[in-house]
């Protein structure tokens, strides 16, 4: 059985994270859908792990986002609010500090 992560860290909607957090066991996914990704190194294990299983079921999937900085949530947020109003990026993505993808893990 594979190492379990041991991550004690809650981040949502009600729990931000530290605007200059980074996470330091970043790696390159290696991702066919977009170059340039990054994600948790044990995460990126388990998730190859979990790839490797679904192949032998005729399944195939990649890793399509991973980490994004604080600045970079910031644009994604402010343009989707421009673009479709309070209401929409509110539900729809995560204010910058209050993204899991901050975290590598998402």
């Amino acid at each position: 059985m594979g190492e379990f992560m041991d991550y004690i860290m809650l981040v949502n909607k009600d729990n931000a994270l530290d605007k200059t957090y980074v996470p330091d066991d970043l790696i390159l996914a290696n991702s066919n859908y977009k170059d340039g990704i990054l994600v948790n190194k044990k995460l990126l294990e388990q998730f190859n792990l979990m790839k490797e299983d679904a192949l032998k079921l005729g399944y195939n999937f990649d890793i399509m986002s991973g980490y994004r900085d604080y600045n970079y949530q910031e644009k994604l947020y402010n343009k989707l609010l421009k673009e479709k109003g309070f209401a929409y990026a509110f539900r729809s993505i995560a204010k910058p500090g209050f993204s899991e993808h901050q975290t590598g893990l998402a």
